[in-house]
């Protein structure tokens, strides 16, 4: 057994459920410390975690509950994701106990999804995917024609010269945006107020 003990929810890692811990257990190479993955539900995962140092937050909710059951031991709460909103930080900071993120979590992956995403709403690929599959190829082409026609920079049906609104304006969406500018595409990004209303403004 190892000395330090990182108690994670079963399931998938950056691998697959499974898949082992290899990725994760990188960083601790020269460290007497091993993932060992419990239950899943909040009353097990917190009887499991009575003898862990750390806990590897992923699968499931971190909630307060499970925070305020922790013992004393456990020195930090590590996520591998960029965003924290599946932990209660609150309660993890009323305990005295960190919680972390990876905030250069699959940036270009992310950014790499987002206009796969965007290019092929813009162009109907499922619809048309569908239509090929169906046999309707006569209703493809007046479908494409539906989509907005550009007069400036020239006269076609793309997406250059289109305007994108991010509602968040993080890595993920920055990263994005530089994407869309090599295409053509300008970005506006809607900056967050107390009112809770996003005011549109123009991203460079």
């Amino acid at each position: 057994m190892a000395k330090y003990k990182i108690a994670t929810p079963a399931g998938a890692s950056f691998t697959v459920a499974g898949g082992g811990y290899d990725l994760e257990m990188e960083p601790l190479e020269g460290l007497d410390a091993e993932i060992v993955e419990g239950p899943t539900d909040e009353d097990g995962f917190i009887k499991f975690c009575q003898d862990a140092d750390a806990i590897y937050a992923k699968g499931i909710r971190i909630s307060k509950k499970i925070i305020d059951g922790l013992p004393e031991r456990v020195k930090g709460i590590i996520l591998g994701s960029v965003g924290v909103d599946s932990v209660d930080v609150k309660a993890a900071t009323a305990r005295g106990i960190p919680v972390t993120n990876c905030p250069d979590t699959f940036i270009e992956e992310v950014a790499d999804h987002a206009m796969m995403l965007l290019l092929s709403a813009f162009r109907r690929t499922i619809e048309q995917d569908k239509m090929v599959r169906e046999g309707k190829w006569r209703e493809g082409r007046p479908a494409l024609l539906q989509i907005p026609r550009l007069t400036v920079p020239l006269r076609c049906n793309c997406y250059r010269g289109q305007r994108i609104m991010w509602t968040h304006y993080f890595r993920n969406c920055r990263t994005s945006s530089r994407r869309g500018r090599r295409s053509s595409m300008s970005s506006s990004r809607a900056k967050a107020r107390t009112s809770g209303r996003p005011q549109p403004w123009i991203g460079r």
